[in-house]
């Protein structure tokens, strides 16, 4: 038998967090949600010799941003090779043009 595999949904947005982990739970992931950066953080370093098989992962977090997140997996040689799938709100609209 195969072992689950689990991926860590950081989205603060109820409603989008229950969608993806509605979508992720049929497709037969174990998904641990964090409803922010730091839930996300204290739960990567509470054993971080088994993390996540990927991290999906909202950028735009209050207090600890998405960014800050994604900035200790790529610095923390033990979560390096955790995929991250990043997501945001915001729309391309939104973005001013450079």
């Amino acid at each position: 038998m195969q072992e689950e595999r689990t991926i860590l949904l950081v989205e603060d947005d109820l409603d989008t967090r229950e969608a993806l982990d509605e979508l992720l739970s049929d497709a037969g992931y174990e998904v641990i949600p964090a409803t922010s950066g730091k839930q996300a953080i204290d739960y990567l370093l509470a054993d971080p010799v088994h993390p996540p098989d990927v991290v999906v992962l909202d950028l735009m977090l209050p207090l600890v941003s998405g960014w800050q997140v994604l900035e200790l997996i790529r610095g923390d040689p033990r979560l390096t090779s955790v995929p991250v799938v990043v997501t945001t709100g915001v729309s391309a609209a939104d973005v001013p043009a450079s």
